[in-house]
């Protein structure tokens, strides 16, 4: 059975995961990540996109 892109991904981060001691590590390391990405394109950033629920401005992907 073949894996999605999805699943392959997650097994990664498994993998990555394994070479840190403690949950801070983990976390700056999502961290960086996140800092990796593309800017979030402007033409998204719409009220429709708009997650009310939390406390922080967040924009959800179309």
């Amino acid at each position: 059975m073949s894996t999605s892109g999805a699943e392959q991904a997650q097994q990664e981060l498994i993998e990555d995961f394994e070479i840190f001691d403690n949950w801070m590590d983990r976390y700056q390391y999502i961290i960086d990540m996140g800092k990796q990405l593309p800017d979030f394109p402007e033409e998204w950033k719409i009220e429709e996109f708009k997650n009310p629920g939390l406390s922080v401005k967040r924009m959800d992907a179309p």
